[in-house]
């Protein structure tokens, strides 16, 4: 994560819990926060990460102050709309998984597990190809090769590999 200064993460989290998507429950014990950590520098540290705790379940919260940073349940809304086609992709995917039966589920395992050895069905096989796919995503994300905002940002890291 990018490292900042208080007074810059300050300023960056009032616009964000200003700019009226924020509910004035979340926007009234951020103020506190901020007016403790005005007042003790000692607490700034701990002040900033229950800051970004908070945000973190808000839509583009984790990424306010680090446009690179995905968020621990998901992605910015942004890359999330490049991301939808991908998804519907897999989510048709496990439609012809689940079409093949018994012997596509004897076939197509996965890897690297020890807990278990096939798929259950064609969700399970959906699910762990997303996580996959988040994965390279979220290494693309930090790593520069995709600024999360563009297929063609997404199907440039072809080139980078």
């Amino acid at each position: 994560m990018v490292k900042m200064n208080y007074e810059e993460f300050k300023e960056l989290t009032t616009n964000y819990i200003n700019d009226g998507t924020v509910s004035k429950g979340v926007i009234s014990v951020i103020t506190n926060m901020l007016t403790t950590a005005d007042a003790n520098e000692r607490r700034r540290s701990g002040v900033m990460t229950g800051i970004k705790e908070i945000l973190r379940e808000l839509p583009d919260g984790a990424n306010f102050s680090n446009p690179h940073a995905p968020a621990r349940a998901g992605f910015s809304s942004e890359t999330l709309t490049v991301l939808a086609p991908v998804y519907e992709m897999i989510n048709a995917m496990a439609v012809t998984f689940d079409e093949g039966g018994d012997a596509l589920r004897a076939v197509l395992t996965p890897r690297k597990s020890n807990k278990r050895t096939h798929y259950a069905n064609g969700a399970d096989f959906a699910e762990t190809l997303k996580a996959s796919v988040n994965g390279v995503v979220k290494a693309a994300l930090k790593d520069g090769s995709f600024d999360g905002k563009s297929i063609e940002s997404l199907v440039s890291t072809l080139e980078a590999n």
